[in-house]
């Protein structure tokens, strides 16, 4: 019994780190892709185009 207990615990923390894991690379692509360059667009006009970073106006 406390065997199978301690087994499910593992994998329900192993379940919740990889879910935060794909979160976090989520978010990462999202800033990236969206808030990177707003902010920069807002200061120096620089544009993300496909992987690189491009200097506007």
């Amino acid at each position: 019994m406390n065997r199978t207990l301690t087994l499910i615990v593992k994998i329900s923390l192993l379940k919740i780190v990889e879910f935060r894991a794909s979160t976090i690379v989520t978010l990462r692509k999202f800033c990236i892709k969206y808030l990177l360059p707003f902010l920069f667009q807002s200061t120096n006009k620089y544009i993300y185009l496909g992987k690189k970073w491009q200097k506007f106006g």
